[in-house]
């Protein structure tokens, strides 16, 4: 008797036990406000960044790409640094009352503004990303509307995750030196004024390379090696500048330094540019003088900084196609 006495309580308190948590589930507690992360990558197309002092940036899908500010193709690295955040950002914990008040009013005076959008171009999130913990290993975070901020991290790394989002100018820019892809070159040239007889020029026809060197007088053109070609198109097109140097002083001045080599290039599409390498030198404690960086002067109005043996294998000559 007194065992059915102890299972039927024990049977009432769980019964108990299962309605209170149905109640506490299924009252006011909501998770909407801490959802940041987007699921998909795939589903996010553009993404809008402003801060307080006016700052802005776009950033949409362009093909396999993005472009920024609806005018640079983006820095893939960059790109995908913020994707890791957008899609990857979780609940580190949930601030104390005590400490909301002055969260909310940093996020409102320094916070950051995010909207992701879909492909419809429909609003699929709008946040504030404001500063860190005392420890630097969360950021806090706040949705549009909301008045409940969440401290969120990226469990992989620790540190602030602001700064991902908050770049600007010259440092969402795609820092290829030569913006096209391999495959839609038609034609490449470059030319050494101080050894003309190194310049060249190089020639898609179909699925055929051709050489020439008018400095050599070989101006007629000279089949050559397929995959030594191709090989090379794609050397053109990977190497990245150092930096972008838009506003650096007397740019006359450095435009007007006889260059050590000038690349002309064409795709498929009859796109024709020009960078120009003008030499940096560099005097070491001996007196002697190199020159291991150029600045890369483009057509369409880049100035960069680039290194030299970042881009050596640009910087042919017309006998390695004789080889």
């Amino acid at each position: 008797m007194k065992n059915w006495i102890l299972l039927i309580i024990l049977l009432g308190l769980a019964i108990a036990a299962y309605f209170v948590v149905q109640r506490d589930s299924g009252s006011s507690i909501s998770v909407e406000d801490r959802q940041f992360a987007v699921e998909d990558a795939s589903s996010i197309h553009k993404i809008f960044i402003a801060d307080r002092s006016g700052e802005s940036t776009t950033l949409e899908r362009d093909g396999d790409g993005w472009i920024y500010n609806n005018e640079y193709p983006a820095r893939p690295g960059a790109v995908e640094n913020l994707m890791e955040v957008l899609t990857g950002v979780e609940l580190k914990f949930i601030p104390p009352k005590a400490a909301l008040n002055s969260i909310v009013k940093d996020l409102s005076v320094n916070g950051i503004k995010v909207e992701l959008y879909n492909a419809a171009d429909q609003k699929i999130r709008v946040y504030y990303v404001g500063g860190m913990t005392n420890d630097e290993r969360g950021t806090y975070y706040i949705m549009e509307g909301s008045d409940q901020p969440y401290c969120m991290h990226l469990p992989q790394m620790e540190g602030g995750l602001k700064y991902r989002y908050l770049m600007l100018g010259d440092e969402w820019k795609d820092r290829r030196v030569f913006l096209a892809e391999a495959e839609d070159l038609t034609r490449v040239a470059i030319e050494y004024p101080k050894q003309q007889g190194k310049s060249f020029e190089l020639i898609k026809e179909g699925g055929d390379y051709f050489v020439s060197s008018p400095f050599l007088d070989r101006e007629q053109p000279i089949k050559t090696n397929r995959s030594k070609a191709e090989v090379y198109f794609n050397d053109l097109v990977t190497p990245v500048a150092e930096a972008f140097k838009n506003d650096v002083v007397k740019q006359d001045s450095i435009k007007a330094t006889l260059p050590f080599a000038i690349v002309e290039f064409e795709t498929n599409d009859g796109r024709q540019e020009q960078v120009r390498f003008l030499p940096v030198r560099q005097t070491d404690p001996n007196n002697r003088v190199h020159v291991l960086r150029y600045y890369a002067d483009c057509s369409w109005g880049e100035l960069m900084m680039i290194q030299h043996p970042v881009f050596q294998k640009v910087f042919l000559s017309y006998e390695h196609w004789m080889e």
